[in-house]
């Protein structure tokens, strides 16, 4: 929830926020594709560093609880494989001379040797922890590419599921629909047309 407190703040100063959100828009006006579409955006907002919170919310929002779980999971694993990527095999010696900086990390990379799958998991669950930026850091270690996507996917599973589950709720808000059953159903333009025309 910290994401979004920071998101509500930031949109007052920055049109970061909403041009997120006119974005988030675009996607889901089109259809089926928007499905395919809506976890690269998700992606390419983790990629930049920009708040992701909103379009997990979304995720939840128009397309239910499981399958906007998925659809926003799908698109933090592509984020985190990239990130990662990027990090380690292009741009590693620019990203240690950044992080170089950062007391926090330069403390976390030690514990990092000694205990890996443990301080991936826990700093994937740590609220304060910017997890769009360890995908990058993690990259300069040593831990290998697939092991820091099993932990870090198992360490954001629960944070995600929140967000759309948030999301879920003012969905319901909405329609007047307190039927939680029918948050794992992806909407379609035609059952939402039925559903106004009665």
């Amino acid at each position: 929830m910290i994401a979004v407190a920071l998101a509500i703040v930031l949109s007052r100063f920055l049109p970061i926020v909403s041009f997120i959100e006119a974005s988030q828009q675009r996607v889901m006006s089109w259809g089926a594709w928007g499905a395919v579409c809506y976890p690269l955006l998700f992606a390419a907002c983790n990629i930049l560093l920009l708040p992701g919170g909103i379009l997990a919310i979304g995720g939840g929002f128009f397309f239910g609880l499981w399958w906007g779980f998925l659809i926003v999971l799908v698109g933090n694993l592509v984020a985190t494989a990239i990130s990662f990527a990027l990090s380690r095999w292009i741009a590693r010696r620019w990203f240690q001379q950044k992080f170089s900086d950062n007391r926090m990390l330069r403390a976390l990379g030690p514990a990092v040797e000694r205990e890996s799958w443990k301080i991936i998991l826990l700093s994937q669950l740590h609220p304060l922890f910017p997890t769009s930026l360890l995908n990058y850091f993690y990259g300069i270690t040593r831990i290998p590419f697939g092991s820091y996507m099993l932990w870090a996917s198992i360490g954001r599973a629960p944070g995600l599921f929140l967000y759309v589950y948030a999301g879920t709720l003012g969905q319901a808000r909405i329609s007047g629909n307190t039927d939680f059953a029918g948050f794992g159903r992806m909407p379609t333009k035609g059952k939402d047309h039925k559903r106004d025309s009665n």
